[in-house]
């Protein structure tokens, strides 16, 4: 009895100390973090304000052979930011110009004033459900007017602007994607007073799926696309015989640029062309903003309505947050709460390597075996890069804080730190190796080549341009040869004899 007694007595006592020892790291690293991550935030600004310079440089340097929208493609007109210096008859000008629905607004979104805009007609439909004096909210389905409300508080808080993309059923049947931009309007002391709201076309025509057809805009960066809906110059189909044509497919990391000529796709043209001393190779840059791989193969048939010769595939980010979607069960789910679990064991919190391995097989993989295999049915070759993401082995602690802070502003939320993305992309980058031997198409070695942190990484998977060349450059070098074998010969065809 004294025995057991003992037992007890020494298992709570350990038990208690360990309750203790787990309360106090937990404690810490609540009060800690936060100077870490404002240290880590103020050194990401600092380093990465040079990236930003550079770019900018670029975009200068090259604006006077920058290629210019087609002629049905509306600019905009003014910055958002005159609008609080207009009379009234300026501000319905502003909205008929713009092309969008202006309200000014309170801290808790009644609408003050309303500037509707006669086109287009889905938002002139919107604009007629305007009426001052009621809530913003009435104009909206219950979470996106929550979500509006917390938009507004934001702006207020922050004194910065921000943006929103809705889709809003309107009493005609119609799914409106629209664009919200809420904006602080402030007095003379610089406080905000008002919060001034434009709604106009979203430039989605398909929320993460689909670009609408000749939209424009000119901040943050210059945008626009074709009338097919991409982000480049006009396709002209069907393809003619002596173009060699190739397709970029991705997301954002393939989509992004501060200007459309200014994105990878359209670099690795410019290279190919000097390469082979032609102007006869086109690059198309088919990539989608946040899209995953389960939307490219609901875009396989757009791809291949290109006619390419070649499809090239550089993607994986977008899909980590289904990969990650069914956290594990019992004590790790529990222990994700952890703050210092998160930070100082993050990659024992995730599922099992195997576990890991077979959600990337089934998601990203699979999808990517379905491009090969349509592409291959119409006679298109098909090239797959690996995956690039910050270098551990070249990143020091500062650096890793940075892209640990930016990893936690991604849409999935606080789910990985930066060892544990790596890993993850260290993963499906060695299962793509694999697919490419499989299924017999080029594997393009991004990854391994592209090392580097802040100075090449704006965040945990977009490059500066200096950087975005370097890709289009390992591109350009592993695809060559296939080119080489493709593209048609500069020779006219001699012709025949009656």
């Amino acid at each position: 009895m004294r025995k057991t007694w003992r037992v007890w007595f020494y298992g709570l006592f350990v038990l208690f100390w360990l309750a203790a020892v787990a309360v106090g790291l937990e404690v810490y690293e609540v009060l800690h973090t936060p100077a870490v991550e404002r240290a880590a935030e103020a050194y990401g600004k600092e380093r990465t304000a040079k990236g930003y310079q550079e770019n900018l440089a670029i975009v200068e340097a090259t604006a006077a052979t920058a290629p210019q929208p087609p002629p049905g493609v509306k600019r905009d007109v003014l910055p958002r930011e005159t609008f609080a210096s207009l009379d009234e008859a300026g501000r319905r000008d502003f909205a008929g110009r713009e092309r969008a629905l202006a309200m000014v607004c309170d801290r808790q979104g009644t609408m003050l004033a309303v500037y509707p805009s006669p086109e287009p007609k889905e938002l002139a439909e919107l604009a007629g459900m305007a009426r001052v004096g009621a809530s913003i909210t009435q104009l909206l389905p219950t979470m996106e007017g929550r979500d509006a409300l917390a938009a507004i508080g934001q702006v207020f808080a922050s004194g910065l602007h921000v943006p929103r993309e809705y889709t809003l059923p309107l009493p005609s049947g119609v799914d409106y994607v629209c664009e919200f931009f809420f904006n602080p309007l402030k007095d003379a002391s610089g406080a905000v007073e008002q919060v001034a709201v434009f709604v106009r076309d979203s430039i989605w025509e398909q929320t993460w799926l689909r670009f609408r057809p000749h939209v424009y805009r000119n901040a943050p960066f210059e945008f626009w696309t074709n009338a097919l809906g991409w982000r480049d110059e006009e396709v002209a189909l069907p393809k003619p015989v002596d173009v060699y044509r190739i397709v970029c497919v991705g997301g954002s990391t393939t989509a992004q640029g501060p200007r459309n000529d200014l994105t990878y796709p359209n670099m690795l043209e410019n290279k190919l062309r000097q390469h082979f001393d032609t102007d006869r190779i086109e690059v198309i840059n088919c990539g989608i903003f946040a899209l995953t791989s389960n939307g490219e193969t609901q875009r396989l048939h757009d791809y291949l309505a290109l006619e390419p010769d070649l499809l090239i595939h550089y993607n994986f980010v977008n899909d980590i947050g289904t990969l990650l979607a069914d956290p594990p069960e019992g004590l790790k789910r529990l222990l994700r709460k952890s703050r210092f679990m998160y930070r100082r064991f993050n990659g024992w919190l995730l599922p099992s390597e195997a576990e890991l391995t077979e959600r990337i097989k089934n998601i990203p993989i699979a999808n990517l075996e379905r491009i090969c295999t349509g592409a291959k049915k119409a006679g298109i070759d098909v090239a797959v890069c690996s995956f690039a993401c910050p270098d551990l082995a070249h990143l020091d602690r500062l650096e890793r804080d940075y892209f640990d802070q930016q990893i936690n502003n991604m849409v999935w939320g606080r789910l990985l730190n930066i060892e544990s993305y790596a890993r993850l992309a260290g993963i499906y980058n060695g299962l793509v190796r694999d697919l490419c031997e499989r299924e017999k198409v080029v594997y393009v070695p991004v990854a391994e080549n592209l090392k580097g942190g802040i100075e090449y990484f704006s965040d945990i998977c977009h490059l500066f341009v200096k950087a975005m060349d370097l890709k289009a450059g390992i591109i350009c070098a592993h695809i060559e040869s296939l080119i080489a074998r493709g593209l048609p010969s500069q020779e006219p065809q001699a012709e025949q004899m009656p």
